[in-house]
């Protein structure tokens, strides 16, 4: 009987962890995807310092890609 009590507490650990992790590692693949929203004015700073990887210009909006800590990208909609 206390065999069957300690492998049933294992298994709710388990699946409480295994279900963190997932929604850590969703998390993290949402945010590779979210797109921020800036103004133009920390748009140009940005740029100065370099931290702006790619921009396109349309005819009513701007978008970039900046680089953020560990080598990952984030992708910019800048307002006017």
């Amino acid at each position: 009987m206390n065999a069957l009590r300690s492998d049933s507490v294992f298994m709710t650990c388990c699946r409480a962890s295994f279900s963190d992790t997932l929604y850590i590692i969703q998390s993290y693949i949402a945010s590779m995807f979210a797109v921020q929203t800036i103004p133009y004015s920390q748009f140009i700073n940005l740029l100065k310092t370099g931290k702006i990887m790619e921009v396109a210009i349309r005819a009513n909006q701007i978008q970039g890609k900046m680089k953020v800590g560990g080598g990952a990208v984030l992708q910019l909609n800048i307002s006017s």
